[in-house]
């Protein structure tokens, strides 16, 4: 790392990559997926922030001739949903098995595997609720058809898993599968909590940023050690 690059992130536009020009021909055999909650209560300074380290990251790992990619997830309101929901309740179908019947995914691709633009990384912004173990699965299973040797998924949240009409346990309960079923696919799980320490109850390694100001050093810090490793380590942060 070269740390003191680290402060132009924030106060530079044209910021350079942060990792020292003799580490670029260090694990370039991977793919790395950063996956940002856009729940409501990440709006302002959060959401600003995280739009900041996800264009900090994709430049630096673009740089290193790294694949990556940034993605986000949320939830929505669907008349639709709503309207088939009603539908088969008033049929007399058992309604109790799904767990979302009102709100469907909304996930967003800011920038994908294979392109160089990072300008779709302006349009991150908030939605309403985070369906954290859907998400997941979803860009484990991008993150899985990428050839690379390893594979890095970053899950950046400020909360635990909700959705407006979705059960807290069964939310919970699906993420911490989804994470165990990725972990075994062989796929490295880090997750970074803003202003919060839920990823302390469902990822075995992450990290909880405390001062909002601090997330681009953190996150390039636990990613640039990840990199580094020959090998990795399921342990708690």
């Amino acid at each position: 790392m070269d740390r003191p690059a680290l402060a132009k992130l924030v106060v530079s536009p044209g910021y350079r990559t942060p990792f020292r020009v003799k580490r670029t021909t260090e694990g370039r055999d991977a793919a790395v997926t950063l996956l940002i909650d856009r729940s409501g209560s990440m709006a302002g300074e959060k959401i600003a922030l995280a739009r900041l380290c996800a264009a900090a990251l994709c430049d630096a790992l673009m740089q290193l001739s790294f694949k990556c990619e940034a993605l986000g997830y949320s939830s929505v309101e669907s008349p639709e949903m709503r309207a088939l929901y009603e539908q088969k309740l008033a049929e007399g179908v058992d309604v109790n098995r799904f767990n979302r019947r009102v709100e469907r995914l909304d996930l967003q691709i800011y920038k994908r595997f294979g392109s160089n633009n990072p300008a779709g990384l302006s349009a991150i912004d908030c939605g309403h609720e985070n369906p954290d173990g859907e998400a997941l699965a979803w860009a484990a299973e991008r993150l899985a058809a990428q050839r690379a040797g390893r594979r890095i998924l970053m899950v950046l949240s400020d909360g635990y898993p909700a959705t407006g009409d979705g059960h807290p346990v069964i939310l919970r309960t699906d993420l911490r599968a989804r994470i165990d079923e990725i972990t075994n696919a062989g796929i490295e799980l880090i997750g970074i909590g803003l202003l919060d320490d839920a990823v302390e109850k469902f990822y075995a390694h992450n990290i909880v940023v405390r001062k909002l100001d601090e997330l681009p050093t953190m996150a390039f810090t636990v990613l640039s050690q990840l990199l580094l490793k020959r090998g990795y380590r399921h342990d708690r942060h």
